[in-house]
């Protein structure tokens, strides 16, 4: 398969949909965390034309349990439930 050339977005409830599948989680409402860190600083393109300004930086995301629904929200065992079955092999013999 080749490699796409253009950038990939998802939806924040697709992101949350593959962090819960890949915890494992059967139960629970689940929402996106995202953690950032804010900075500030003198920036310019060059020393004589610096101003000052901020900057913010993504550092983490991660998954928290959450009491009632959101427009974000994924319930672990709905998620579940709708994950296709395996299909068995059949035995030879």
């Amino acid at each position: 398969m080749s490699q796409p050339t253009e950038p990939l977005f998802f939806q924040l409830k697709e992101i949350t949909e593959t962090l819960v599948r890949r915890m494992g989680y059967t139960e629970g409402l689940w929402d996106l965390t995202i953690e950032f860190h804010f900075g500030a600083g003198q920036f310019g393109p060059s020393p004589e034309s610096v101003l000052p300004g901020g900057f913010v930086g993504v550092s983490r995301i991660g998954l928290t349990k959450s009491e009632k629904a959101g427009p974000h929200t994924v319930d672990a065992a709905a998620l579940t439930s709708k994950r296709p079955a395996l299909k068995k092999k059949r035995s030879k013999g």
